[in-house]
């Protein structure tokens, strides 16, 4: 009995306390009231996940959950993304979707991972727009990569596919190079543009991959003459002459004695030493040159901005190195496709080639429609070729054909 009255004595007098604190609180406005108001509904993040080694997590947004919104595994997510196969796709099922459930921008997509500093990457992904967008409406995407500084920063305007037939979706591939600054880099994809409450931009198939390394060309070596031995070659020696006998007088009688004479004596010749041949030194052998390796040449890229343009529209083709030259760099490429080109559209600067200045990374060419066609529509693209002091890469990730960089712009022939 004296137990439950002691507990009963604390249960009260904490009550009686929190009610002190709560009237001590509200004092002067005896209207205050407390309440748990409910929180607003805002999309859900996902934490920031653990860099990852290449190849990305979950790159081709096939591992669910799925048709969750604010959730696409092995990613960072603000805003409306999510994984759906009820879009289209460019590889397997299912892709990333920006502005799910609504009309809104801002949304991200991020991933960090693994890099290696003073490496060359390149960055592929598919993209498209699904659906019917507002009318005036150019819904695009915002693709970053930053390290310790910017990498990589372009705004791109994928292919509208003006229906909400999933097989019938219209994705471009885009193609990126970059060089990394720090151990750590993050790729970031963010959607721009209003006007979706019936279109979302979609994502697929993104890779990063380090840049192929090229074979340095040694340079050829000049060839080391092997040395001769040198015979020495005896001088001929002086023949030593031989002394001539001393000739002994005969002597004449005569009535008178005479004295005899006496026969002068021939010298005898000093012999010549014969001398020493001297032998030629032997040549001292040249070295063999060492093999220089050549400079390894910057990687080459197109992209072109917006992908569709109107008659009388313009887009603009932009080339660039994965890294600036020491001198002007003169780019070729080639243009095909059903528009023409002086019929449907006409080019800035020289045909088929453009000069990137020495110290710069980049150089651009403008389209512009001219058709007077009223009816379909027409592509061109530009294909960059072989030339000097570039290279173009080998390939276009894990799951794209080997070809020279291109991009495509469709030019609506209708007014």
């Amino acid at each position: 009995m004296i137990r439950k009255l002691v507990i009963a004595l604390i249960v009260t007098a904490a009550t009686l306390e929190l009610t002190e604190r709560v009237q001590t609180a509200n004092a002067g406005t005896p209207d205050n009231t407390v309440s748990l108001a409910a929180a607003s509904p805002s999309a859900p993040v996902t934490p920031t996940p653990t860099p990852s080694t290449l190849p990305l997590t979950n790159a081709d947004f096939e591992t669910g959950p799925f048709d969750t919104i604010g959730t696409v595994t092995g990613w960072t997510v603000v805003g409306n993304v999510g994984d759906r196969s009820a879009e289209g796709s460019s590889s397997l099922s299912h892709a990333a979707v920006f502005t799910l459930g609504g009309d809104s921008e801002g949304d991200i997509l991020s991933q960090q991972f693994v890099s290696n500093v003073n490496k060359v990457y390149m960055l592929d992904f598919d993209a498209g727009v699904f659906g019917i967008p507002n009318s005036g409406a150019n819904l695009q995407i915002r693709v970053q990569v930053t390290g310790n500084s910017t990498l990589l920063d372009q705004t791109i305007t994928p292919p509208v596919a003006g229906t909400t037939d999933p097989t019938m979706m219209s994705f471009q591939h885009y193609h990126f190079i970059f060089t990394a600054d720090s151990g750590t880099t993050t790729l970031q994809f963010t959607s721009v543009g209003l006007g979706n409450q019936s279109a979302d931009q979609v994502l697929d198939a993104v890779d990063v991959a380090l840049a192929p390394t090229p074979t340095p060309t040694p340079t050829p070596a000049t060839p080391t003459p092997t040395p001769t031995p040198a015979t020495p070659t005896p001088t001929p020696a002086t023949p030593t002459p031989t002394a001539t006998p001393t000739a002994t007088a005969t002597p004449t009688p005569t009535p008178t004695p005479s004295p005899t004479a006496t026969a002068t004596p021939t010298p005898t010749a000093t012999p010549t030493p014969t001398p020493t041949a001297t032998p030629t030194p032997t040549p001292t052998p040249t070295p063999t040159a060492t093999p220089t390796p050549t400079a390894s040449l910057p990687l080459l890229d197109v992209t072109v901005a917006p992908s569709t343009v109107g008659r009388r529209g313009t887009a603009t083709f932009r080339i660039f190195l994965s890294k600036s030259a020491s001198q002007d760099i003169t780019v070729h490429y080639s243009m095909s496709g059903r528009a023409k080109l002086g019929t449907d559209y006409t080019l800035s600067g020289t045909p088929n080639q453009v000069t990137i200045p020495a110290g710069q990374t980049s150089a651009t060419v403008t389209l512009t429609a001219i058709t007077e066609q009223k009816r379909g529509n027409g592509k061109a693209t530009m294909t960059i070729t072989e030339g000097s002091g570039y290279q173009l890469p080998t390939g276009h990730g894990r799951k794209h054909k080997v070809r020279p960089p291109t991009a495509t712009v469709k030019i609506i022939y209708k007014g």
